[in-house]
């Protein structure tokens, strides 16, 4: 936010602070706000979040170089970003959702054998990976011909502010296609999925029977606990 809002829409002072303040803020309250949706319709609904979240890139892939090019204005910069807040919302949902189905696959196809540690840490470095992209795009501002150096205010390099519109306005969609095809590609759905659940339903069900059959067993004095 404050490269855009100092570069491009050439915020300075207190009224930068504002908007840097009131956008992150905005944004919590929509996840709240849509944090109740989703809970209900993934939760008590049962509903496949895959569609939803596939819909919210789509839309965000869509809406958001509309905002970036047609003007530098803050304001609507703040509304695309809480635009981007509630299209995205339903991600963390999925992502949570497969992290689950992939530890349950893999104990099924590993005979009981549950990986969590692997499966959670191999999640993280990719997304360490992301953030390094990421900051190596921030260090490219500078060969972009973005000067930090100059007073708040100072007119940017043409070129400085067309990399960052590049950044919001084409780089982020791009990667938003990108995971909407990853999401489509991903195989534990439909069939799969279903198999996997009727897999997990049998196993807590067998699970259940021995622990009765135990509590009944020491309860005879059979076995000692």
């Amino acid at each position: 936010l404050i490269y855009y809002l100092s570069y491009v829409s050439a915020l300075t002072g207190f009224e930068r602070t504002v908007y840097l303040g009131a956008a992150p803020a905005i944004g919590y309250l929509i996840a709240v706000a849509t944090g109740f949706l989703w809970v209900n319709l993934f939760s008590t609904k049962k509903l496949n979040p895959t569609r939803y979240t596939q819909a919210g890139l789509f839309c965000h892939a869509l809406i958001r170089p509309l905002f970036i090019f047609t003007t530098d204005s803050a304001l609507v910069f703040i509304v695309s970003f809480i635009f981007r807040t509630v299209f995205i919302s339903p991600r963390p949902y999925w992502y949570t959702a497969v992290r689950g189905w992939v530890i349950d696959d893999d104990c099924q196809q590993n005979a009981g054998k549950r990986r969590e540690g692997i499966i959670v840490g191999f999640g993280t470095t990719i997304r360490s990976v992301g953030l390094i992209v990421i900051q190596f795009l921030t260090i490219g501002m500078s060969s972009a011909g973005i000067d930090n150096t100059l007073p708040d205010g100072c007119p940017q390099d043409e070129y400085g502010i067309l990399y960052l519109k590049l950044m919001y306005g084409v780089l982020g969609p791009v990667i938003c296609l990108i995971e909407i095809g990853i999401i489509e590609l991903f195989p534990i759905k439909g069939e799969m999925l279903e198999k996997l659940l009727e897999a997990q339903r049998a196993g807590m069900l067998i699970k259940s029977v021995v622990e009765a059959e135990i509590e009944v067993a020491a309860g005879a004095g059979q076995i000692s606990l």
